[in-house]
């Protein structure tokens, strides 16, 4: 969470709750055309919900990377951190 700057927006799965006390959080999937949170927060290793499976989540993950500019700026362990 150090590696997200403070008043940055962030999309984060509902399995990183230490993230969701700040200012601009939206909980993923979020309609990312739309809405653009500056950073991604995402792992396949907890629990997907509210995604319907781990292939649904990697498959967000995917088009965050090919269709909405989205860079990984973090991976370790299946924790995926992206940075528009």
């Amino acid at each position: 969470s150090n590696m997200v700057p403070a008043q940055a927006s962030v999309g984060v799965q509902s399995a990183f709750p230490e993230l969701t006390s700040r200012q601009s959080v939206y909980e993923l999937p979020v309609n990312l055309a739309q809405l653009k949170p500056d950073y991604l927060l995402i792992s396949p290793q907890f629990d997907h919900y509210p995604f319907p499976s781990n292939q649904a989540l990697l498959s967000y993950l995917a088009a965050a990377e090919q269709r909405y500019g989205y860079h990984p700026v973090y991976q370790q362990n299946q924790v995926y951190l992206l940075r528009r």
